[in-house]
């Protein structure tokens, strides 16, 4: 497990809105280009951070609640550029779904889990932990 220290990282607060989705990833890419990410890197963690976003906005926090999202991001142990996406919502560990079969058709398959399936096979390191009410997910790249 890699464990980023928070004290090197660009933070960006969020709404849990759909503009958020676009704020944050101009923040994550105009970080991970200053430190000379490479373009398919980016590419890579352009989709995480999406993915990420999307199932914050859609199902952290109750319709009525405007909560709140933190975004992080920077250069860790090992030379990894990781971002860390926190939110106060519902608590949620994408790393307890079972990975979904992509070999039935899709008739057959049930709603939801592609996403997190997704995040799992771009990101190099997946970490996750509820502490102090805030779900915080980690995702490292090489």
């Amino acid at each position: 497990m890699i464990r980023c220290s928070s004290s090197g990282f660009a933070w960006q607060q969020l709404h849990a809105e759909l503009d958020a989705v676009e704020r944050g990833r101009q923040f994550v890419l105009s970080n991970a280009s200053q430190v000379h990410v490479p373009a398919d890197t980016l590419n890579r963690i352009a989709v995480v951070l999406e993915e990420v976003l999307m199932n914050i906005i859609r199902y952290a926090y109750a319709e009525e609640q405007r909560g709140l999202i933190e975004v992080g991001c920077g250069l860790a142990q090992e030379g990894l550029f990781c971002v860390t996406i926190r939110d106060k919502g519902k608590a949620f560990n994408p790393l307890l779904l079972h990975t979904p079969d992509i070999t039935i058709g899709i008739e057959e398959r049930k709603i939801g889990g592609l996403g997190i399936h997704l995040i799992r096979q771009l990101a190099d390191n997946i970490d996750y932990q509820r502490s102090g009410g805030w779900n915080e997910v980690t995702c490292c790249f090489k």
